[in-house]
């Protein structure tokens, strides 16, 4: 399971470090795939990681963790990951945000 605090500053999420739940049934916009990319869409920062060769179980995110599904053959999750956490990129996620307390990144925008 991925968490909000799992998706740390830019970079490949540790699998090896992930909460690991027994669940019967999901979804599959929450199942996180090898080559998604995951989007810390709330807090003070946002930052995306994307999964590696190293995932060997299902994995889910966790709201407010966002799945990125980019398409492969366009671009890689490393790519978009480094492209997204770039400052101007995080400046633009900055301006956009709502929320005082906590800001959020609306899904609608990311996609």
């Amino acid at each position: 399971m991925i968490r909000l605090q799992k998706v740390g500053r830019p970079g490949a999420v540790d699998v090896e470090s992930l909460l690991k739940v027994s669940v019967s049934v999901l979804c599959d916009r929450y199942c996180v795939k090898l080559g998604d990319g995951v989007f810390r869409s709330r807090g003070d920062w946002t930052t995306v990681g994307y999964l590696h060769d190293n995932l060997t179980e299902t994995v889910v995110a966790v709201l407010p963790v966002v799945v990125l599904r980019p398409d492969r053959s366009i671009v890689s999750p490393r790519y978009l990951a480094w492209k997204l956490n770039k400052p101007q990129n995080q400046d633009h996620f900055r301006r956009i945000a709502l929320g005082s307390s906590i800001p959020m990144i609306p899904r609608d925008e990311i996609e």
